[in-house]
């Protein structure tokens, strides 16, 4: 088993569940009217317990966070602490008002890394064929808000096969509006994007494709883009390589070692790109004793202890000692178990793609 530390350095905050968009790739099918959430005295006590153990990063996210009416009061609270925040949001409720509330945070003792706003097209035909009619133009809008105050800020783009060609024109989009990068995103085929997924999931060639053209940009704008595409993209580059099978472990990823998310309903899960894996309840038991004790923890920890050889079309492979079987989110969606190729390998099984027949609830690890 990992050792892992006694508190995770970064924690995805799911603060709701509720959104003013519908999206057609979202994780936790959010919507307006989404409930079941923690009230803000539940935060804050979360949050009083997380500086105590020393966490250094939170992640705030949704839903959409800024739906909370709350948002300013939460904010100021994580700005009273040690704590270093980045904000992930569709961008539509950026507005003036909120954008000077965050200014005015900054110039006191707001750690803010930046603020990641959601960019899925380089035009309203593409962005809001997948977030809906209107909102290209308004992301617009709180880019200009945030330049005009100097609040810095990145783009995040799920890559689906609605937007895949349209790849290279939002990474230059990315660019005219003045973001510091942008994170490719994997679908993640759970809550809404499972309803959706034989329409937006990458095969395995598409992905390929995709990784080819990362490739591309990367070498044109070094340092721009980032996200695990970036990381597979490499792998493909040097796959020609011969690489020695060393007979080497599952590589458990940073999820459930270094890193921890909480919904909305204070579940807390190992990362953010598995909402359903459920370890335990803050309001139940404390985040640090879910963080020591879960089962669901500790059996992702001891991952590595799994051989490469036990892996089905990875046993044989060159490069497994490379990309060690590859997600363990999209093993999970895909498969119904983490003890699984990602799905979506190009080398191992050129033709692969999801699971068409989907995951049922509740597969184990």
């Amino acid at each position: 088993m990992l050792n892992y530390p006694s508190a995770p350095f970064l924690v995805a905050i799911r603060l709701t569940n509720r959104c003013n968009l519908t999206c057609k790739h979202c994780i936790v099918s959010s919507s307006c009217s989404a409930g079941g959430e923690l009230t803000t005295q539940e935060w804050l006590s979360l949050f009083a317990e997380l500086r105590r153990i020393k966490v250094f990063r939170l992640n705030l996210t949704g839903g959409e966070p800024l739906f909370r009416k709350d948002f300013p009061v939460l904010l100021e609270n994580i700005a009273d602490s040690h704590f270093t925040v980045s904000i992930n949001t569709n961008g539509t409720l950026l507005k003036r008002p909120l954008v000077l509330s965050i200014k005015s945070m900054l110039e006191n003792n707001l750690k803010l890394r930046h603020i990641q706003i959601g960019l899925d097209g380089s035009s309203p035909r593409t962005h809001d064929a997948l977030r809906g009619k209107g909102t290209f133009e308004r992301v617009r809008k709180a880019v200009d808000n945030l330049r005009s105050e100097g609040i810095p800020f990145r783009f995040f783009c799920v890559v689906t096969r609605l937007n895949i060609a349209d790849i290279p024109q939002v990474v230059h989009r990315c660019m005219e509006w003045g973001g510091l990068s942008v994170e490719l995103c994997p679908l993640v085929m759970t809550g809404r994007a499972g309803e959706y997924k034989n329409h937006l999931a990458l095969q395995a060639r598409e992905r390929k494709q995709l990784l080819e053209t990362v490739i591309s940009l990367n070498r044109d704008f070094p340092s721009f883009i980032t996200g695990s595409f970036l990381y597979w993209a490499k792998i493909l580059e040097s796959a020609e390589i011969p690489v020695p099978v060393r007979g080497g472990k599952l590589q458990a990823c940073s999820a459930g070692v270094t890193v921890a998310g909480i919904m909305a309903d204070g579940s807390v899960i190992p990362c953010d790109a598995m909402p359903d894996v459920k370890a335990g309840n803050i309001k139940e038991k404390g985040f640090s004793e879910v963080w020591h004790n879960s089962p669901v923890l500790r059996e992702i920890r001891s991952l590595p202890d799994i051989s490469l050889e036990q892996i089905p079309l990875c046993k044989d492979c060159s490069r497994r000692d490379v990309c060690n079987a590859g997600c363990r989110a999209s093993a999970y969606y895909s498969y119904g178990a983490f003890k699984y190729p990602d799905p979506f390998c190009w080398i191992a099984n050129p033709d692969a793609g999801i699971k068409r027949a989907g995951r049922s609830a509740g597969g184990s690890l």
